[in-house]
């Protein structure tokens, strides 16, 4: 065992008088002399205590150590309430980290990630581009609030799900033109639209520039996913095993202030089809 001992007798201490406690159980261990304190104590007023005595004292050993739980384990946690298909294995609870889709190895599995403080339910959706075209979807897949939730991140992971897949969200919460109730106002879910991941890395609508979609669809049912003939539903690719990260060659963030930024958006895929954008490629 690990041992100290209180220092020799006549050494002077000052206790905060916040530690009056400490100072009265200490006075139960080491005797003080009634005359060693100088003044009472009061809030604020320092104690001044002089050691009459040295004693052991001893500190007891900690015999177990903390239990270890993998993170690892929790992620490959089977989500009881889906089953497996021809296109994915059995949907584990994934993990929260990072966001957007990426390929575990370690868990062998596409893992999906999506933030959102205000949803009150998420499906993840997933198309073969034959149904994404005919503006339906192939197979979705209900996130449990319990197991695929942490804090505000919505997550699973599918095993074996093949890579030629696409793939979005339906997305439930408040929608302040169908609920005026308090907390509603600037939120406006709508689950019978399948959104983008923000973190997508490559999104597929039409294969040509400027093709629109498929005119026999009824872009006013609910049932067809799509806005309009010229705004088709799109989804979003999967990430292949295969896949290797970018190379950033050593490049790093500016680190810009905001103030000192200038943010362009621009449509990239509308502003580099047009016949007279100069791009040079370095």
């Amino acid at each position: 065992m690990n041992a100290f001992s209180v220092p020799p007798r006549g050494t002077k201490y000052i206790v905060s008088s916040t530690s009056r406690h400490a100072a009265q159980q200490m006075h139960k261990l080491v005797p003080f002399s009634p005359r060693d304190v100088v003044q009472p104590c009061r809030p604020g007023k320092p104690l001044i205590v002089t050691c009459q005595s040295a004693m052991q004292l001893t500190v007891p050993k900690t015999v177990t150590a903390p239990r270890q739980v993998p993170v690892k384990s929790i992620a490959l946690e089977p989500v009881v309430v889906q089953e497996a298909t021809t296109a994915y294995g059995k949907p584990l609870r994934g993990s929260p980290t990072p966001l957007g889709a990426t390929y575990n190895k370690e868990m062998g599995a596409i893992n999906f990630a999506l933030q959102s403080s205000g949803a009150a339910a998420v499906k993840l959706v997933l198309f073969t581009e034959a149904d994404l075209t005919d503006g339906k979807s192939t197979y979705e897949i209900t996130l449990d609030p319990v197991y695929n939730k942490t804090g505000d991140v919505w997550h699973i992971a599918l095993p074996g799900c093949d890579s030629v897949l696409l793939y979005g969200y339906r997305v439930s919460g408040p929608n302040q033109d169908q609920n005026k109730q308090p907390g509603t106002a600037g939120h406006k879910f709508d689950n019978t639209q399948v959104i983008i991941d923000p973190y997508a890395k490559a999104i597929l609508s039409r294969r040509r520039y400027g093709e629109l979609g498929p005119k026999h669809l009824d872009y006013t049912s609910s049932n067809v996913l799509g806005l309009a003939e010229t705004w088709p539903q799109a989804g979003a690719f999967l990430p292949k095993p295969q896949d290797e990260e970018f190379d950033w060659e050593g490049d790093r963030p500016l680190e810009l202030p905001m103030e000192d930024s200038v943010i362009y958006e621009m449509h990239v895929r509308g502003k580099l089809n047009k016949h007279m954008a100069a791009v040079v490629c370095v």
